[in-house]
């Protein structure tokens, strides 16, 4: 089961659409992993996924810090932290996976595929979509 990067996808944010892009082309080396049972590539991959998710969720909150224009309208710079520190603190459940037996790491890769899943295409679609709406809205006034 991959999740597929596709156009809709894209907040116009070229940094972060980078970013996006190589999170799901990561995210499905992990799920390959996954049905190849390669716990080497599974635990590497983890790895990826807890620094980059680092790199990634301060680039955004960099670029709403100094990019949206505070003058002309709100941020939802409060809302998008929140949610990356909620990100950060479920992923550490799952990140279990680096510990324990192979079918308990096996059965937590499992478990964290559509919850990875249906997290990001969300953040995607509703927050970071916000965040680029407001950027825009905060430009055209300058």
């Amino acid at each position: 089961m991959n999740i597929e990067w596709t156009d809709d996808l894209i907040i116009g944010v070229d940094i972060i659409d980078s970013q996006h892009k190589e999170f799901f082309r990561r995210t499905n080396v992990l799920f390959q992993s996954i049905e190849t049972n390669d716990l080497k590539e599974i635990a590497k991959t983890f790895l990826f996924v807890k620094e980059y998710v680092d790199t990634h969720f301060q680039t955004e909150e960099d670029f709403i810090k100094n990019n949206i224009n505070y003058e002309y309208g709100i941020t939802n710079y409060t809302e998008h932290k929140n949610e990356h520190d909620a990100f950060i603190r479920d992923f550490s459940e799952f990140e279990r996976i680096r510990i324990g037996d192979k079918n308990e790491m096996f059965t937590i890769a499992k478990e964290f595929q559509p919850w990875m899943q249906n997290w990001w295409f969300q953040h995607i679609n509703v927050i970071d979509r916000k965040m680029a709406i407001i950027y825009k809205k905060s430009m055209k006034k300058k």
